[in-house]
Protein backbone atom coordinates (compact mmCIF):
# COMPACT_ATOMS: atom_id res chain seq x y z
CA UNK A 1 0.00 0.00 0.00
CA UNK A 2 2.63 2.17 0.89
CA UNK A 3 5.01 1.65 -2.62
CA UNK A 4 1.79 1.86 -4.39
CA UNK A 5 1.12 5.60 -2.78
CA UNK A 6 5.33 6.15 -3.23
CA UNK A 7 4.47 5.97 -6.89
CA UNK A 8 1.42 7.80 -6.76
CA UNK A 9 3.82 10.89 -4.91
CA UNK A 10 6.50 10.57 -7.88
CA UNK A 11 3.84 10.84 -10.77
CA UNK A 12 2.54 14.50 -9.28
CA UNK A 13 4.50 17.81 -10.85
CA UNK A 14 3.86 20.44 -8.73
CA UNK A 15 4.34 22.86 -11.57
CA UNK A 16 1.89 21.06 -14.42
CA UNK A 17 -0.57 22.01 -15.99
CA UNK A 18 -3.35 21.31 -13.11
CA UNK A 19 -3.04 23.36 -10.17
CA UNK A 20 -6.13 21.53 -8.61
CA UNK A 21 -3.49 18.65 -8.11
CA UNK A 22 -0.48 20.85 -7.06
CA UNK A 23 -2.63 22.14 -4.98
CA UNK A 24 -3.07 18.77 -3.46
CA UNK A 25 0.49 18.25 -2.62
CA UNK A 26 1.05 18.06 1.12
CA UNK A 27 4.37 20.44 2.23
CA UNK A 28 6.38 17.48 3.71
CA UNK A 29 6.02 15.55 0.47
CA UNK A 30 7.34 18.68 -1.44
CA UNK A 31 10.23 18.82 0.36
CA UNK A 32 10.98 15.18 -0.17
CA UNK A 33 10.85 15.42 -3.50
CA UNK A 34 13.37 18.05 -3.22
CA UNK A 35 15.95 16.13 -1.55
CA UNK A 36 18.75 14.39 -2.98
CA UNK A 37 17.58 10.58 -3.80
CA UNK A 38 20.65 9.09 -4.78
CA UNK A 39 22.41 5.90 -2.35
CA UNK A 40 21.40 5.07 1.19
CA UNK A 41 19.36 8.25 1.32
CA UNK A 42 16.76 6.89 -1.16
CA UNK A 43 16.29 3.58 0.97
CA UNK A 44 16.28 5.79 4.01
CA UNK A 45 13.43 8.19 2.40
CA UNK A 46 11.36 5.39 1.11
CA UNK A 47 11.67 3.04 4.31
CA UNK A 48 11.08 5.51 6.78
CA UNK A 49 7.90 6.57 4.32
CA UNK A 50 6.53 3.40 5.15
CA UNK A 51 7.53 2.86 8.55
CA UNK A 52 5.28 5.96 8.94
CA UNK A 53 2.47 4.55 6.85
CA UNK A 54 2.89 1.06 8.81
CA UNK A 55 2.29 2.95 11.99
CA UNK A 56 -0.43 5.45 11.42
CA UNK A 57 -1.99 1.95 10.11
CA UNK A 58 -1.73 0.17 13.50
CA UNK A 59 -1.90 2.76 16.43
CA UNK A 60 -5.28 3.49 17.28
CA UNK A 61 -6.71 7.15 16.93
CA UNK A 62 -6.14 8.23 20.44
CA UNK A 63 -2.47 6.78 20.17
CA UNK A 64 -2.23 9.55 16.97
CA UNK A 65 -3.92 12.09 18.74
CA UNK A 66 -1.24 11.78 21.18
CA UNK A 67 1.39 11.63 19.31
CA UNK A 68 0.60 14.51 16.78
CA UNK A 69 0.26 16.59 20.00
CA UNK A 70 3.98 16.18 20.55
CA UNK A 71 6.10 19.18 20.74
CA UNK A 72 8.75 18.52 18.27
CA UNK A 73 9.35 15.76 15.13
CA UNK A 74 11.49 13.54 17.68
CA UNK A 75 8.96 13.20 19.93
CA UNK A 76 5.91 12.88 18.08
CA UNK A 77 8.01 9.61 16.81
CA UNK A 78 8.96 8.73 20.45
CA UNK A 79 5.63 8.55 21.47
CA UNK A 80 4.13 7.39 18.62
CA UNK A 81 6.91 3.99 18.94
CA UNK A 82 6.51 4.27 22.58
CA UNK A 83 2.29 3.11 22.40
CA UNK A 84 1.97 -0.39 23.57
CA UNK A 85 0.80 -1.35 19.84
CA UNK A 86 4.15 -0.38 18.44
CA UNK A 87 6.22 -1.66 21.26
CA UNK A 88 4.94 -4.92 21.65
CA UNK A 89 6.37 -5.22 17.22
CA UNK A 90 9.48 -3.52 18.51
CA UNK A 91 10.43 -5.58 21.10
CA UNK A 92 10.16 -9.26 19.08
CA UNK A 93 13.23 -7.51 17.10
CA UNK A 94 14.50 -5.21 19.57
CA UNK A 95 14.42 -6.76 23.11
CA UNK A 96 15.91 -3.43 24.57
CA UNK A 97 13.39 -1.25 22.65
CA UNK A 98 11.33 -0.03 25.46
CA UNK A 99 14.16 1.08 27.59
CA UNK A 100 15.96 2.50 24.76
CA UNK A 101 12.78 4.66 24.09
CA UNK A 102 12.51 5.69 27.86
CA UNK A 103 16.55 6.93 27.69
CA UNK A 104 16.03 8.82 24.57
CA UNK A 105 12.21 10.56 25.77
CA UNK A 106 14.50 11.17 29.43
CA UNK A 107 16.89 13.44 27.31
CA UNK A 108 13.76 15.32 25.82
CA UNK A 109 12.59 16.07 28.82
CA UNK A 110 16.07 16.68 30.34
CA UNK A 111 16.59 19.13 26.93
CA UNK A 112 12.94 21.11 27.69
CA UNK A 113 13.87 21.63 31.68
CA UNK A 114 17.05 23.33 30.77
CA UNK A 115 14.75 25.64 28.37
CA UNK A 116 16.33 24.03 25.14
CA UNK A 117 19.44 24.24 23.62
CA UNK A 118 20.75 26.96 21.44
CA UNK A 119 23.55 26.89 18.68
CA UNK A 120 27.40 27.92 19.14
CA UNK A 121 26.74 30.89 16.77
CA UNK A 122 23.56 32.11 19.15
CA UNK A 123 25.80 31.58 22.12
CA UNK A 124 28.38 33.63 20.32
CA UNK A 125 25.47 36.31 20.28
CA UNK A 126 24.83 36.16 24.04
CA UNK A 127 28.86 35.80 25.08
CA UNK A 128 29.66 38.97 22.28
CA UNK A 129 32.81 36.52 21.08
CA UNK A 130 33.44 34.52 18.07
CA UNK A 131 32.32 31.65 16.71
CA UNK A 132 36.01 29.71 16.83
CA UNK A 133 35.87 31.41 20.57
CA UNK A 134 32.90 29.34 21.68
CA UNK A 135 34.65 26.08 19.95
CA UNK A 136 37.27 26.39 22.22
CA UNK A 137 35.24 26.72 25.14
CA UNK A 138 33.31 23.98 24.36
CA UNK A 139 37.03 21.87 23.74
CA UNK A 140 38.25 23.26 27.26
CA UNK A 141 34.92 22.22 28.98
CA UNK A 142 33.89 25.31 29.94
CA UNK A 143 30.34 25.18 28.36
CA UNK A 144 28.15 22.27 28.42
CA UNK A 145 27.06 21.18 24.83
CA UNK A 146 25.17 18.27 24.37
CA UNK A 147 26.26 16.20 21.27
CA UNK A 148 23.81 16.53 17.95
CA UNK A 149 25.34 14.59 15.01
CA UNK A 150 26.22 16.44 11.92
CA UNK A 151 24.49 19.49 13.35
CA UNK A 152 27.66 19.95 15.72
CA UNK A 153 26.58 20.62 19.55
CA UNK A 154 23.63 22.13 21.24
CA UNK A 155 23.92 24.78 24.54
CA UNK A 156 21.56 24.36 26.85
CA UNK A 157 20.41 27.52 27.31
CA UNK A 158 20.38 27.49 31.81
CA UNK A 159 23.88 27.83 31.74
CA UNK A 160 22.98 31.50 30.47
CA UNK A 161 22.29 34.69 31.56
CA UNK A 162 20.86 37.78 30.40
CA UNK A 163 24.87 39.36 31.28
CA UNK A 164 26.34 36.01 29.89
CA UNK A 165 27.54 32.85 31.14
CA UNK A 166 25.92 31.67 34.48
CA UNK A 167 28.03 32.70 37.60
CA UNK A 168 30.76 29.93 38.53
CA UNK A 169 30.08 28.24 35.51
CA UNK A 170 33.72 27.31 34.69
CA UNK A 171 34.69 26.35 37.91
CA UNK A 172 31.60 23.52 38.45
CA UNK A 173 32.57 21.97 34.88
CA UNK A 174 35.86 21.93 35.95
CA UNK A 175 35.14 19.60 39.07
CA UNK A 176 32.80 17.73 36.85
CA UNK A 177 35.51 17.20 33.82
CA UNK A 178 35.24 13.44 33.89
CA UNK A 179 31.51 13.07 33.07
CA UNK A 180 29.90 13.73 29.80
CA UNK A 181 27.90 16.43 28.69
CA UNK A 182 24.87 14.63 29.84
CA UNK A 183 25.93 13.93 33.13
CA UNK A 184 26.64 17.98 34.05
CA UNK A 185 23.51 18.78 32.61
CA UNK A 186 21.76 16.50 35.02
CA UNK A 187 23.90 17.24 38.30
CA UNK A 188 23.06 20.89 37.22
CA UNK A 189 19.30 20.39 37.39
CA UNK A 190 18.70 17.90 40.02
CA UNK A 191 18.24 18.69 43.71
CA UNK A 192 20.88 17.59 45.42
CA UNK A 193 21.41 16.61 48.96
CA UNK A 194 24.80 18.50 49.62
CA UNK A 195 22.85 21.40 48.82
CA UNK A 196 19.71 21.31 50.92
CA UNK A 197 17.88 19.62 48.13
CA UNK A 198 18.25 22.71 46.38
CA UNK A 199 19.74 22.52 42.47
CA UNK A 200 23.00 23.71 41.33
CA UNK A 201 21.09 25.69 39.03
CA UNK A 202 19.42 27.60 41.83
CA UNK A 203 22.74 28.30 43.88
CA UNK A 204 24.69 29.62 40.98
CA UNK A 205 22.13 32.04 39.93
CA UNK A 206 22.26 32.83 43.29
CA UNK A 207 25.87 33.61 43.44
CA UNK A 208 26.86 30.61 45.88
CA UNK A 209 29.70 29.13 43.72
CA UNK A 210 31.77 27.34 46.45
CA UNK A 211 28.97 25.33 47.47
CA UNK A 212 28.09 24.09 44.01
CA UNK A 213 31.85 23.85 43.08
CA UNK A 214 32.29 21.52 46.21
CA UNK A 215 28.78 19.78 45.52
CA UNK A 216 29.99 19.15 41.86
CA UNK A 217 33.68 17.62 43.09
CA UNK A 218 31.93 15.54 45.68
CA UNK A 219 29.44 14.16 42.19
CA UNK A 220 32.49 13.44 39.99
CA UNK A 221 34.05 11.59 42.49
CA UNK A 222 31.18 9.48 43.69
CA UNK A 223 28.23 10.25 41.31
CA UNK A 224 25.95 11.28 44.07
CA UNK A 225 23.32 14.31 44.08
Amino acid sequence: MAKEKRRQWKSIDPAGPNPAVAKDVPAWLDRIQNLPHDGARKIFLNRLVDAAVEMTEILPPKAIERAAAASSNLLVLLTALRSPEMLRDLERHEPLASPYLRGLQAQQDLIKQAGGLISADEVAGILRLTRQAIDKRRIAGKLIAIPQGQRGFGYPVCQFTARGSLPGLEQFLLALNRNDAWMQLIFLLSPNSNLGNRSPLQLLSDGEVDAVTSAAAIFGEHGAL
